[in-house]
């Protein structure tokens, strides 16, 4: 596999910022698997919202720079997008997150782009 070009791919993310919804292949998650997922989650996060290099990138583990992409790109990647073309959906993450804050739970990075 060869290593993708930080620049590059910051290029592509910002030209085709209306095209890219924020998704994961993670299927089923187990008690087993939480921790994994909840690493790889904080991870694309981090290479997507920070400039600091991060161990385990996109593809395998190779160390990757962030792509310190810019709020308004990523709140479109994040669901900006999505909710163009599933109108909805916020509708039914405004739901969610009314039943998250009613148990009190933090959504610092749960819901931090709502």
């Amino acid at each position: 596999m060869h290593p993708v070009n930080r620049d590059n791919l910051r290029d592509f993310y910002i030209e085709y910022q209306n095209r890219i919804i924020y998704g994961t292949d993670a299927g089923f998650i187990n008690d087993n698997s939480i921790n994994f997922t909840v690493y790889r989650y904080s991870n694309t996060f981090e290479i997507l919202e920070t400039g600091q290099t991060v161990n385990g990138g996109f593809f395998g583990n190779t160390p990757i720079k962030g792509l310190d992409l810019p709020r308004e790109i990523l709140e479109k990647i994040y669901y900006q997008n999505a909710m163009r073309l599933y109108p909805e959906l916020k509708t039914a993450m405004e739901a969610i997150l009314r039943k998250i804050q009613s148990f009190e739970i933090s959504t610092t990075y749960l819901c931090k782009w709502l």
